[in-house]
């Protein structure tokens, strides 16, 4: 696969990937469909906070990052469009995010395996019209930079930072064909 390709999917990633993980929150309650430790005092206000405290994490990453670059005032317009496409998909996953919220504790009831489904499509959808819209600003931008500056934009993403591996993917378990993963995961 095209290395510009992969590279931009995991920046796109990493950015997203807090918004997700508050989306699928949402979605199921605690791990594995079981009650957290903290889903008594979960209320619509806490779940509120988490959608908003998501997306500021990912508006200092992406803040982070273009401190880091130390960029040349001809990249600087290039860093704009795709921070704002970025800003733009991290928005609309913000809103989608507070729109699950329910509106009153009352409803708070855990969600049907078909209703945590449509979220999953959703947020998933939701994920892929934004890289769509970041990918053409992002090969710009790529095109644009230093070889050092593409060495920061292009590590991986730090722990927990990243997208959620497959099962087979995280325990280094043969892939759903019987192939061997592309490479040894870290713990």
């Amino acid at each position: 696969m095209n290395k510009r390709l992969i590279t931009g999917l995991g920046l796109i990633a990493l950015l997203g990937t807090s918004a997700i993980g508050a989306g699928a929150a949402l979605a199921k309650p605690g791990h594995g469909g079981r009650p957290g430790p903290d889903a008594a005092e979960m209320t619509p206000e806490k779940m509120a906070d988490r959608c908003r405290d998501h997306f500021a994490r990912d508006a200092g990453r992406l803040a982070f990052l273009e401190a880091r670059l130390d960029l040349t005032d001809a990249q600087k317009p290039l860093w704009r469009t795709y921070a704002d496409q970025v800003t733009k998909g991290d928005t609309a996953k913000r809103d989608a995010c507070l729109a699950a919220v329910p509106a009153k504790a009352e409803e708070m009831k855990p969600p049907t395996a078909v209703e945590r489904g449509e979220r999953r499509l959703q947020r998933l959808e939701a994920e892929l019209t934004a890289a769509k819209a970041e990918q053409p600003a992002l090969e710009k931008l790529y095109g644009s930079l230093t070889a050092e500056q593409r060495a920061v934009i292009d590590r991986p993403a730090p722990r927990g930072d990243g997208p959620r591996k497959a099962r087979f993917e995280r325990d280094a378990r043969p892939g759903p064909h019987g192939e061997a993963p592309a490479r040894p995961m870290t713990p």
